[in-house]
């Protein structure tokens, strides 16, 4: 199976995070691993900052050891603006909708070089 990532144009982009949430931010650097021969990273390098973050965050949370257990259902991978192996990427991670029994998280990954990818997953528990 192969995967590639197509350039999403501004009207049909994720929104913003909101101005009062303060995201949960970690940065990493693009590696070998997570690029293509395009040198830009592939959906499964994304999905592993997804991932990654997530449990970053799970460790910070007060009740974070008690939601370990959620079932990505749906994810939506936009890239913006090209990153490319070796960049710095900056992860900033907010909840966008939540219940008792799903929630929806939004997760923006910034290039050092300018490059832009932005996603949200849903998720039930």
């Amino acid at each position: 199976m192969t995967s590639s990532m197509q350039i999403c144009d501004a009207a049909s982009r994720l929104p913003a995070c909101p101005r009062h949430v303060e995201p949960f931010t970690r940065t990493r650097r693009v590696r070998i691993g997570d690029a293509g021969v395009d040198r830009t990273p592939r959906l499964d390098g994304v999905a592993r900052y997804l991932q990654d973050i997530g449990y970053d965050h799970l460790e910070v949370c007060p009740d974070g050891s008690a939601h370990q257990a959620w079932i990505v259902r749906r994810s939506v991978i936009d890239m913006i603006r090209p990153i490319s192996f070796g960049e710095i990427v900056t992860l900033r991670r907010w909840t966008s909708a939540t219940s008792t029994r799903w929630c929806s998280m939004r997760v923006r990954i910034e290039g050092s070089e300018g490059g832009l990818i932005e996603t949200e997953s849903a998720a039930a528990g």
